[in-house]
């Protein structure tokens, strides 16, 4: 009985989940995450904004240092401000090291930077020893052109 009415459970959960939210988490390599970022980079967060088209948090930052992603002085990415429970909050003043994707939801809206959630992306000085061992993999030439073998 208590196995019929677990599984029943799972499946509500699994139906009532709201659309736009991850049922599974999943877990990739540091070198799988790096190839798959369209910008990886250090940044000091100025301004975070709440745009009028319901689509995430703006969150603007100052580039202190880029590994991959576009050469500007500044980068706006899009973030969920950890309202999906493992999500990434933004704080301003704060630095970051970010993995970005380029997002696009539908070919009208314009294609943009997002931190998804349950990403790499942490706040700098609360990396724990694995992450200070990856940040340190990103200054190695081996590691990035490693990342364009095959996994």
């Amino acid at each position: 009985m208590r196995a019929i009415v677990g599984l029943g459970l799972l499946f509500l959960a699994g139906v009532c989940v709201p659309k736009g939210f991850a049922t599974t988490i999943e877990i990739v390599s540091h070198r799988h995450e790096y190839r798959r970022a369209s910008a990886v980079v250090v940044g000091t967060v100025t301004s975070i904004s709440t745009p009028r088209d319901g689509r995430g948090y703006a969150v603007r930052m100052r580039v202190d240092k880029r590994w991959k992603g576009p050469r500007a002085p500044e980068l706006t990415v899009r973030s969920d401000q950890g309202l999906s429970g493992c999500g990434l909050r933004f704080e301003v003043g704060d630095k970051y090291l970010v993995y970005a994707v380029i997002d696009q939801e539908t070919p009208d809206t314009p294609r943009e930077l997002r931190v998804f959630p349950c990403s790499r992306s942490r706040q700098l000085d609360r990396l724990t020893a694995e992450r200070v061992r990856e940040y340190k993999q990103l200054n190695s030439r081996w590691f990035r052109l490693g990342s364009h073998l095959p996994l």
